[in-house]
């Protein structure tokens, strides 16, 4: 049986189901409830080490994901490489819905 608890309940930056229209540079662990949007005249910065997890939100019935219009940064190393995965123990396909880059 799998384990479908969450991962992460409390993070440094929280999102669900919203738009970034403003620049923002993450660092830490990121929750993306849902979908989260980059508008096209924003600047998403994501810093070494960042932890990016994705669950699903109680109101849409659609995998959760990052829809970038705008710019996406990612600046990981070999040693802090950035990491985006499902929010759940025992993920399985479907979990989440990936990373859409629109331009």
């Amino acid at each position: 049986m799998l384990n479908r608890s969450p991962l992460v309940t409390k993070a440094d930056y929280s999102y669900e189901n919203s738009t970034l229209s403003e620049d923002v540079t993450w660092r830490g662990t990121v929750l993306i409830r849902g979908y989260l949007v980059v508008a096209p005249q924003a600047t998403l910065r994501i810093e070494a080490g960042t932890v990016v997890r994705f669950m699903k939100s109680p109101i849409l019935r659609q995998a959760p994901r990052l829809v970038v219009m705008g710019r996406l940064q990612c600046s990981g190393t070999v040693e802090k490489p950035v990491q985006f995965a499902p929010n759940v123990v025992d993920s399985v396909s479907g979990d989440w819905g990936g990373i859409l880059l629109l331009r």
